[in-house]
């Protein structure tokens, strides 16, 4: 029998009747429109985020101006945009519950992550500021609401249950990093539409460091974390020639991006990359077939050419000191540092500035010092709201120090730059175990599957949760870029239907009725 709600008419709830292989593929469709509609708004405020006065101006001038101010303002925000995609991620994913679309094998990653957003309720209520707990910090936006969207986003990726489904998903998440990649690399060649052509608290002038259609050059680093670990697998496993060709460009696309951001994420991102695809064809030899071998090369080879950019980067873009015009020098540089307050004060204004004068114990231009006091921030916020933490995405609330007025507090820093310690200390340690049982009872699932379900996509999904983990501790979780791992861990966690079982259990479902012979 049809299922309605509300006592409706079984006409107005087609979506909750609807056939189980189109709601799948609905959810396909729906994650890669998240995605691509993420990395838009992006875009549009990357290009126009000198224009805020202007677009100001346009919508108290009234008329049809006004009309396209406002349209401009929506669409160069990423909350918003984010927010329209994650309600269509909830409500889809609302219907998947409906129609008990879950298995025995995804019940323990499925009430972790319950657990997870139910104890966040919990913190939310005993938090510095219910509405920045309820909503988010303006700026990062990671509030409650945000978590419950990435966990819908996370359900719609274990809908992904058969072979083609995956395939498909994973296609469109190299077509999309190739052109996060691509915009990267024009701002690194020529600063286009990037925020990040000087680092502010650094005085550095033209470091052209690329962010790609992300938030900062760190967040871009875990994002190519994710493409690189996609991108290796298909690239030496994929059935179809143009996967095949699509991958490898975005493997050596994603290796070469992650090192030019400078950071720590990034040499993560880029080493990793490269390694997995070591491993993988060391490992799947007879697979990847007698041109393999290109890949890890390839990937090897977009790392020197990286990292030789990386080296004579200053001399190319006439980089120089701001404050006394001088040339900067050539070499290895991260800079991590001065990114933290570049992002976090003058880019958003989540933290207060870096002031050079004020005592404070690292040293700026030194990623290490800088990303160990920010962790050790972490860490104190966590030894002082162990159970609760302190509301999600409250984490500036402990960096008030002389005022109530975040802009005055300087040097403070509105993230620990480091995903797992921020779980802790805004929403307690028991949210952080939480975390870990979800990740652990994905990659549980993927090895039970591993002999009767073998695909290049479940190597995709896992290895990118990896990287993108070990980024995510040198990193920032943020709505451009945290999305996609939520979506491949769906993935890496999807108990996965063969043929046959397949027509059974939708049989079951009333959704496909086996044929007469």
């Amino acid at each position: 029998m049809a299922k309605t709600i509300f006592g409706t008419s079984e006409k107005s709830n087609f979506i909750l009747n609807m056939d189980l292989e189109k709601y799948r593929a609905t959810c396909v469709k729906l994650m890669l429109v998240i995605l691509w509609a993420n990395a838009a708004s992006a875009g549009i405020n990357q290009m126009t985020y000198k224009v805020n006065a202007d677009l100001n101006d346009m919508v108290q001038g009234g008329g049809f101006g006004s009309v396209i101010g406002l349209l401009t303002i929506a669409m160069r925000s990423v909350a918003v945009i984010f927010s329209i995609g994650g309600v269509l991620a909830l409500i889809a994913a609302v219907v998947g519950l409906m129609r008990q679309e879950w298995t025995k094998r995804t019940a323990v990653p499925y009430l972790a992550a319950a657990g997870g957003l139910a104890w966040a309720v919990v913190s939310m209520f005993h938090s510095f500021d219910y509405n920045v707990s309820l909503f988010g910090l303006d700026g990062r936006d990671e509030g409650w609401f945000t978590l419950l969207m990435y966990a819908s986003m996370f359900y719609l990726g274990t809908m992904l249950r058969r072979k083609e489904l995956q395939t498909r998903f994973a296609n469109g998440v190299l077509l999309w990093g190739i052109v996060q990649c691509a915009w990267g690399l024009l701002q690194s060649l020529f600063g286009f539409a990037s925020q990040y052509v000087m680092v502010d608290p650094l005085l550095y002038q033209n470091l052209n460091l690329p962010s790609g259609l992300t938030d900062s050059p760190i967040t871009f680093a875990m994002l190519t974390a994710v493409l690189a670990a996609v991108s290796a697998p298909a690239a030496l496993l994929a059935e179809q020639k143009k996967t095949r060709v699509l991958a490898l460009i975005c493997e050596v696309l994603s290796v070469l991006c992650a090192f030019r951001t400078q950071t720590v994420a990034g040499l993560t991102a880029g080493i990793g990359g490269v390694l997995l695809a070591v491993v993988i064809f060391a490992v799947k030899r007879k697979q990847a077939g007698k041109n393999g071998w290109s890949v890890p090369a390839a990937a090897a080879a977009a790392a020197v050419c990286a990292l030789v950019w990386v080296f004579f980067a200053p001399a190319l873009h006439h980089a120089y000191r701001t404050s006394d015009d001088s040339p900067v020098a050539n070499g290895f540089a991260l800079y991590d540092g001065g990114i933290v307050w570049d992002d976090g004060y003058y880019r958003l204004g989540t933290c207060g500035p870096y002031n050079s004068a004020k005592e404070h114990d690292f040293d700026i231009y030194s990623a290490g010092s800088v990303l160990k006091h920010c962790q050790n921030e972490g860490l104190k916020a966590i030894a002082k709201y162990p159970v609760l933490g302190t509301g999600p995405d409250n984490f500036i609330f402990t960096q008030l120090h002389s005022s109530l007025d975040i802009a005055m507090n300087v040097n403070s820093i509105d993230r620990p730059y480091n995903d797992w310690l921020y779980i802790a200390a805004t929403r307690g340690v028991l949210s952080l175990l939480l975390h870990l049982v979800v990740l652990a009872g994905c990659f549980v699932t993927a090895w039970k599957n591993r002999k009767e379900y073998a695909c290049w996509t479940t190597l995709a999904a896992g290895g990118a949760v990896v990287l993108y983990t070990l980024a995510s501790m040198t990193g920032i979780s943020v709505m451009t870029v945290a999305p996609v791992f939520w979506m491949m861990l769906g993935v890496l966690g999807a108990d996965p239907i063969t043929a046959a079982a397949g027509k059974k259990t939708d049989s079951k479902k009333g959704d496909a009725k086996p044929k007469k012979k």
